[in-house]
């Protein structure tokens, strides 16, 4: 019998070899994550957000390239492309308030730009160009509002088929007819319409017969017909629709109300979102980063998984 606490061979070799085998795991995932930390120092995930943002806003991105002693690129950061400009012979500036507040070597920059925006709506990039038609639609809506607020047209068309019996023979001039259009043009102003008079006196049937007397004055409210028409545009919902469009991304992934009968299949809409524009996008800036860094730097991103 052994002693009390006293543990056999086979047993003691065992535990030993758990520690060791507890401790390479240990190590392994330390040098694991000394791995990670030492990419997040040379490439922080918000450069690559900054990035992004700034390829899918003014369809440039401006990278800054540090070198160490040995002339490797040591770590990467990012420069706001709206302040960056590129010089004729390869140099870049960082301009501030129309003043040039640092230059760079062609070195020392990496540029990412999309190409050809000019070749887009509007002659800017996607989303500056969205943004052209969004004012348009805004100005439009205020110029609505004041025509209406303004009392700046016709609201309603008065078509009078009778004559004025005071009529003067001479001058042609009828005091009561007078008297209505000065009725009518005094409603104009603000908050009311201008409205149309018209004597269309002696107007028949087409077989010399005269109009019924319930006939003889139509009022024709065109104001309603042109405010129905402005909400028929539904103005809120087609700006939405608008700003939607400018991000160029399905409603569905970000969590904004659809119709039910717009709104499809999800994770389809995901999946080909996913390989249509954001693995391309993700495929031009590894690329063009990794063209820049030795095999061993290398970055790429990981697939997206749907619900994963």
């Amino acid at each position: 019998m052994l002693p009390t606490g006293q543990q056999k061979p086979d047993e003691t070799l065992e535990i030993v070899k758990k520690i060791r085998e507890l401790q390479q795991s240990l190590e392994a995932d330390k040098e694991k994550l000394d791995q990670v930390q030492d990419f997040y120092r040379f490439l922080p995930p918000e450069v690559v957000i900054a990035g992004i943002y700034d390829y899918n806003y003014l369809s440039n991105i401006f990278l800054r390239l540090h070198y160490d002693n040995a002339g490797d690129i040591s770590h990467i950061r990012h420069l706001f492309s709206r302040s960056m400009r590129a010089g004729v012979k390869g140099n870049y500036y960082l301009v501030m308030k129309n003043e040039i507040k640092k230059q760079f070597g062609a070195k020392k920059i990496l540029h990412i730009k999309m190409y050809g925006p000019e070749s887009s709506i509007y002659g800017t990039p996607s989303y500056l160009g969205s943004q052209n038609s969004n004012l348009l639609s805004n100005a439009y809506e205020l110029l609505f509002l004041k025509f209406i607020e303004n009392g700046a047209h016709l609201r309603h068309i008065f078509l009078c088929n009778f004559d004025y019996d005071d009529r003067d023979k001479e001058t042609g001039i009828s005091p009561k007819e007078e008297k209505v259009k000065a009725d009518i043009t005094a409603a104009k102003g603000i908050g009311a319409g201008k409205n149309w008079y018209f004597n269309l006196g002696g107007i028949t049937d087409g077989e010399d017969k005269p109009v019924k007397l319930e006939d003889a004055v139509k009022i024709t409210p065109l104001g309603e017909l042109i405010s129905k028409m402005n909400m028929d545009v539904k103005a809120s919902e087609n700006l939405r629709n608008n700003i939607l469009s400018a991000h160029r991304v399905p409603p569905q992934i970000m969590a904004v109300y659809v119709e039910a009968k717009a709104a499809g299949d999800l994770d389809k809409i995901v999946d080909l979102y996913n390989k249509n524009t954001t693995q391309l996008v993700q495929r031009y800036f590894r690329d063009a980063i990794n063209d820049r860094l030795p095999s061993e730097r290398w970055i790429d991103f990981n697939p997206y998984m749907i619900g994963g």
